[in-house]
């Protein structure tokens, strides 16, 4: 050690009076270094025997830790430099997780600072014994809010101003912790020097204390060459169009990304009905809407509009009506609930199915649908709302499920320390695992007079408690108060939640992703946007389908799939329509439509036969399955799937169930080929089923040389099923775009 150097970093420290408070400035200095952090002392075991709260979340248990335990060892008063929480941070002596900040720095001198001063908790108070603080952080403010940058490389300096209880207002840069969500896209130094290294929107999280606030980055795209500038306009014309492609339309400036223009009418059309029904387009519909289309295009002479409103208007009005969208919608959420058949038993499934499709038909605000899911109780073979507490098999994983799913808060984040990217605590975590404790859980649902969860802080009950609210009084109905809390005017969780997962289904992304994670270092790419849609929601009533109303019928939904600008990939701001895999239930309807063949549901097991129509995620099929279909057990997005790519090309390759599609007898192609049907209509027929759209005339000549080869019925038949089979696993088929 350099002893010199340690006497004058003491001399100077003497020199320096200002009482240290160890809840405002040695915790944020063990944060900002790493030592609370989850793969240091603030893991839930701690680590070498010394444990600290993560992050500094319970500065009172630190304190213990770092001055009494380990019979004062730590912290030697008499000779600070001689403390082990010196030595150890500075790797004066052997130190697992090597030096954690300079001998010579601020941060060494504070400590000693504090030490020096006697260790104490907060001015005036000596140890042991000492009582919490009196100096709380009141607000943390990052000035500026938003950076701006113009090029790569251009650098700006933050700075994180906290204000405290008493009236005092500090710079806590150097002591905040700033981390980039993508360091290769970011860079920023501990002094808050930021730089950007692409172009695009760009995430930093400021953390000091238990405050954590986002600050946005952004850096402009190249512009457009002044021949392609053209291509702007689009984006131009979006600011009288309501919120939506306002806000989506300031931001494409922002970013100087072109937007797309308007869809073909075949591509909205086919958008459009898979993402509120869930099935194709008719061939009726089909003729309709184009028909539709052209006169009102006509009548009102907007003839350089392929999309006029007023027929995109009828024709979401029309879907929104239909039967198709209410057993498409009670089949998101099945899955969101996670609603599946008993052991032995499908009919709680059964009532649940039906009590979800009751919902959806009466357009009930989400609200009401919400309370009387946290309220059921009864048989579950007779009251279907009783799904919610079917999907759960204790306290806590309940108030996991029920904050997910009203919230759109992974509050399992706090059960065994505060959540460490967001305000949540332990308490908020166990207090609504202690609220769910009394439920009991069989063929009917009961509440009863008592249960209780353990608290691993306090080894002791919780106390049931509103998640970021207040604990309940005793004797007061936790599960009718959560119930309030929930559906309360004044629980913008509640909205933005439906909102963010409605969006996704519609959108193909979140407006925060994933939708079931919203906090405040996870932040929308359009907050202003989210808020808005989210308040429109509220002062709507909360229901369903004035929402998608609004979503599907503005200019952004109504986008082409085909990016302006193909050199970026735009996956987040909406300058063009994303192209999102059709879901697996989805997608095996589809294939069944276009064949002609059912699906092979039993009624026992589907409500109409399709996949769509499944009463219960558990249902067996290995084809959904294999696609990607969410497990029973998982959080369920709305619109949301996920496959393993290889076996999933593999069964569109040469799978059992789309062969036997093809080859079937009653199918629609064994129809067409026993009609005589010339080869330019079945191919025009199945691109108008499978697609939507008429084929081009590149597409057409290429199937009609191929078809026109066969010499006789067999081989036209083997040419025909390949041709509807490259139908069927090609891109535009199975995807929604």
């Amino acid at each position: 050690m350099n002893w010199v150097l340690l006497s004058l970093l003491l001399m100077a420290g003497e020199a320096d009076s200002s009482p240290v408070d160890f809840d405002t400035q040695i915790e944020p200095l063990l944060t900002r270094y790493g030592c609370n952090a989850g793969s240091c002392h603030g893991a839930a075991a701690g680590r070498g025997g010394f444990s600290l709260s993560l992050y500094g979340s319970v500065p009172e248990r630190d304190y213990e830790a770092i001055v009494q335990q380990l019979e004062g060892r730590r912290v030697n008063l008499s000779r600070p430099d001689e403390s082990l929480l010196f030595l150890k941070a500075t790797e004066s002596i052997p130190h697992g997780g090597g030096p954690r900040f300079d001998i010579d720095g601020e941060a060494a001198s504070l400590m000693l600072q504090w030490i020096r001063q006697g260790a104490i908790r907060a001015d005036g108070q000596p140890v042991p014994g000492s009582e919490s603080s009196e100096k709380k952080l009141a607000s943390l403010r990052i000035v500026p809010e938003r950076i701006r940058l113009e090029s790569p490389g251009e650098s700006l300096r933050l700075k994180a101003l906290a204000t405290f209880a008493d009236g005092e207002s500090r710079d806590v840069t150097a002591w905040s912790v700033l981390a980039a969500d993508d360091s290769s896209s970011l860079d920023v130094t501990p002094e808050g020097l930021v730089t950007a290294k692409r172009p695009g929107r760009h995430l930093l999280a400021v953390r000091y204390l238990d405050q954590l606030l986002p600050v946005e980055v952004l850096l402009p795209f190249p512009p457009l060459q002044s021949d392609s500038i053209d291509s702007l306009a689009p984006s131009d014309r979006l600011d009288n169009s309501g919120v939506i492609d306002r806000e989506i339309g300031l931001r494409l400036r922002e970013l100087q990304l072109p937007a797309s223009p308007d869809a073909a009418p075949a591509e909205f059309l086919r958008r459009t009905s898979l993402r509120l029904t869930g099935r194709l387009p008719t061939e009726e519909l089909i003729e309709q809407f184009l028909s539709m289309r052209e006169t009102v295009a006509n009548q009102n002479a907007v003839d350089e509009n392929p999309l006029p409103l007023e027929a995109r208007q009828k024709l979401v009005d029309d879907l929104l009506a239909s039967s198709a969208f209410d057993n498409f919608w009670t089949f998101q959420f099945v899955k969101l609930l996670k609603v599946r058949a008993q052991p032995q038993s499908d009919e709680s499934a059964r009532a649940a199915f039906g009590w979800l499709r009751k919902q959806i038909v009466n357009d009930r605000p989400l609200d009401e649908f919400a309370r009387e899911l946290i309220t059921a109780t009864g048989d579950t073979r007779q009251n279907g709302a009783t799904t919610f507490y079917l999907a759960a098999g204790d306290a806590r994983k309940q108030a996991e499920f029920a904050s997910e799913l009203f919230l759109g808060v992974r509050l399992r984040c706090a059960n065994c320390h505060d959540h460490p990217l967001d305000h949540w605590t332990q308490d908020d975590y166990h207090g609504l695992a202690a609220i769910f404790a009394p439920v009991r859980r069989g063929a009917s649902i009961t509440v009863g007079s008592s249960g209780s969860v353990v608290h691993p802080r306090t080894g002791g009950p919780a106390v049931p408690k509103l998640p970021g609210d207040r604990f309940l009084r005793d004797g007061e109905d936790g599960i009718a108060s959560f119930a309030d809390w929930v559906t309360s005017r004044d629980n913008a969780w509640f909205d933005r939640a439906i909102v963010n997962r409605v969006w996704k289904l519609l959108m193909g992304r979140g407006l925060v992703e994933p939708v079931d994670d919203l906090r405040a270092s996870n932040a929308p790419t359009h907050p202003r946007l989210l808020d808005e849609l989210a308040a429109e929601f509220a002062r709507g009533g909360r229901k369903l389908k004035p929402l998608i109303r609004t979503i599907c019928l503005s200019r952004t939904f109504a986008r082409s799939s085909v990016p302006v600008r193909r050199d970026l990939q735009d996956e987040q701001f909406y300058s063009h329509a994303l192209t999102v895999d059709l879901e697996p239930e989805v997608l095996v309807d589809a294939i069944s439509e276009v064949t002609g063949v059912a699906s092979g549901f039993p009624t026992e097991a589907s409500s109409n036969g399709r996949a769509v129509g499944l009463i219960a995620r558990n249902v067996e099929s290995e084809t959904l399955d294999v696609l990607g279909r969410c497990p029973v057990d998982a959080e369920c997005s709305l619109g949301g799937a996920s496959a393993e790519p290889l076996p999933r090309a593999l069964l569109l390759i040469n799978g059992r169930f789309l062969n036997d599609q093809l080859a079937a007898p009653s199918g629609s192609l064994s129809r067409l080929l026993g009609d005589k049907t010339s080869n330019r209509e079945l191919i025009t027929t199945y691109y108008r089923r499978a697609l939507t759209r008429e084929p081009t005339n590149r597409e057409l000549a290429f199937w009609e040389s191929q078809l026109n080869v066969a010499t006789d019925e067999r081989q036209r038949r083997a040419i025909a099923e390949d041709f509807l089979w490259a139908l069927l696993t090609c891109q535009e088929f199975v995807t929604c775009r």
